[in-house]
């Protein structure tokens, strides 16, 4: 599956919307979770499959509790970090922590 450019979004899926964040490459359809051509079936059974997405998105300034709290109860929430660890995501909250946090697990790890 390739990723629709940001500047001409697929017009057969209108629901189609960019990730907040100034440079973020990825595009996924509202509620569903990013998948980028390989297999991660882990995804289908993150805590977080179609939950709203903007809760693991927020803005500057609001609160990542309710994403974390979702995080927290989630059997896949390793995978879901290593995955963004391994892809440098830099948005969002993906296995529990913030980018800020994943940064640090980076300096830490020497990624």
């Amino acid at each position: 599956m390739s990723k629709p450019a940001l500047d001409a979004p697929d017009p057969t899926a209108p629901q189609l919307r960019q990730i907040r964040g100034a440079g973020s490459p990825w595009t996924v359809p509202r509620g569903e979770w990013l998948i980028d051509g390989s297999d991660y079936e882990w995804q289908d059974r993150a805590a977080c499959r179609g939950a709203d997405t903007d809760l693991f998105f927020p803005e500057r300034g609001e609160s990542t509790k309710t994403a974390k709290a979702t995080c927290a109860q989630c059997d896949v929430r390793s995978a879901c970090l290593d995955f963004a660890i391994a892809h440098r995501i830099k948005f969002g909250v993906w296995g529990g922590m913030s980018d800020r946090q994943r940064r640090q697990v980076m300096r830490e790890r020497g990624a």
